[in-house]
């Protein structure tokens, strides 16, 4: 039979070497702009037989549909092999393959690991794999059954550490082998990460990509990213390096501690609340600083576990004590998830704290993400944590000196691998504001603002922004 001919596809060497390889499980691992996701569909395509049913499994519906779904008709369609898609019950696409016959995908989303239990599959690919559970893997794995033959996995992801179930799958530690200075591979097959030794598992074989590996990314797209990204997520979501984050992402000595911070600075409080009082988690309110060098200056951190009551009543008093200090200065800001019962809460403040400039800031993002049973700091807040981190990382970072900077550094070495994050979202949120130059920014919500701010210079601009920010928005 003769095969099908295809319309070119443009791959680089690293693609080229993950499609090249026969193993039971193989992976492609890089870095942003790497092409994971399109060469795990051109993969499967290349892959795939006559009447082959196939899936792919996505950390979410959102992933499905924006991300993997699109790009794997994206590929079909620029090979010249699409067929069709079906778009319910779950996203299905047919295309056809290398043997002239036509194969299927369907499209499951990994957040519910229980539902992707059913018929048997010719081969799966999970894409994104390092924000998918390793029950889903499991899961996942077990419908490889078809026709009696355990069909191949792939998985294309950015890395997460020496610790998550993606690294365990491909790697496992050999002991007794010395620690060395320089990663990469040895004569007789060990591969050094991180200083430490490590065999690959057999039959298993991960490609691993840089971002300045692909060819075809667009103009300054590493600079621009490497310039927003701390070195040490840099090495993870450019160079496509295995960095253990935990106790990484802020080290103490970053942190110069000072008596005080200068009183001709712009400041904001900034509110993460404790989505349910008594459930363990904290609410803080961290009060930042930035004077006119750009130098940021942590002030001040309130935080407790408290009743609805209790916290209303801090709060309150909280932003009182900034007005006296500060004259009306103080911007205050309180953090609000997505739902009607996060809108009714935050109003609820904005209320309470008539008087002052208080404003809403709704965040969105995966917030929280479960490993081994444990809930820890989702995505979405590692990446507003980014900005501070770079600041702080360059030596722009000063702490005031108070009787709480030891919780408040112990949560930040710890971030994001540590349950609580309270301390590091207020500071993020803080400097987020600070950082754009002005600390009234286009946000949801409302001011019942009576007092107003003794600098000329803070209140014009403030003043001038909420003005803009109602005639852009009628």
């Amino acid at each position: 039979m003769v095969a099908l001919s295809l319309r070119p596809f443009p791959i680089y060497s690293k693609q080229a070497e993950f499609l090249q390889t026969d193993a039971w499980l193989t992976g492609f691992c890089g870095g942003r702009g790497t092409g994971k996701t399109y060469i795990g569909s051109y993969d499967i395509q290349m892959t795939a037989k006559r009447d082959e049913p196939w899936m792919c499994v996505s950390p979410d519906a959102g992933v499905v549909t924006e991300t993997t779904l699109p790009t794997f008709i994206e590929v079909a369609d620029t090979c010249g092999t699409l067929v069709r898609v079906v778009k319910s019950p779950y996203p299905r696409v047919y295309w056809r393959t290398r043997d002239r016959g036509i194969a299927s995908i369907v499209f499951r989303s990994g957040e519910v690991p229980g539902k992707l239990r059913g018929p048997s599959k010719a081969g799966l690919w999970i894409d994104e794999a390092s924000v998918v559970s390793r029950e889903a893997f499991d899961i996942a794995i077990a419908t490889l059954r078809y026709k009696g033959r355990m069909g191949p996995c792939k998985l294309t992801f950015t890395p997460r550490g020496r610790l998550h179930w993606t690294f365990e799958e491909f790697y496992e530690p050999v002991p007794d082998a010395p620690v060395i200075g320089n990663d990469g591979c040895t004569s007789d097959g060990l591969i050094y990460i991180q200083g430490r030794a490590y065999r690959a598992k057999a039959d298993s074989h991960l490609v691993r990509a840089h971002t300045l590996d692909n060819p075809f990314l667009p103009d300054r797209f590493y600079e621009l990213l490497r310039a927003r990204y701390s070195t040490v997520l840099a090495e993870q979501e450019l160079a496509g390096e295995f960095v253990d984050i935990a106790g990484l992402m802020f080290r103490r000595e970053w942190f110069l501690s000072v008596d005080s911070a200068p009183r001709d600075a712009r400041r904001v409080r900034y509110w993460d609340r404790a989505s349910t009082p008594g459930s363990g988690k904290y609410s803080a309110g961290v009060l930042l600083a930035m004077d006119s060098r750009g130098l940021i200056y942590i002030e001040d951190v309130v935080r407790g576990q408290w009743s609805y009551h209790d916290r209303n009543r801090i709060m309150e008093q909280t932003a009182e004590r900034d007005r006296r200090k500060y004259g009306g200065e103080v911007v205050v800001y309180t953090e609000q998830e997505g739902g009607s019962a996060g809108k009714e809460v935050s109003q609820q403040i904005v209320s309470l704290l008539a008087g002052h400039p208080i404003f809403v800031d709704i965040v969105g993002g995966k917030q929280s993400r479960k490993v081994d049973g444990q809930e820890l700091p989702g995505d979405a807040k590692v990446i507003r944590a980014m900005p501070f981190e770079a600041q702080a990382e360059a030596g722009n970072v000063r702490i005031v000196r108070g009787p709480w900077n030891a919780d408040y550094l112990d949560e930040l070495t710890a971030f994001p691998e540590y349950t609580y994050s309270d301390q590091v979202d207020a500071t993020s949120g803080a400097f987020n504001k600070l950082a754009k130059g002005r600390v009234y920014d286009g946000d949801t919500a409302a001011t019942k603002q009576t007092v107003q701010p003794s600098s000329e210079r803070f209140g014009v601009n403030f003043a001038l922004e909420r003005i803009r920010h109602r005639r852009a928005n009628r």
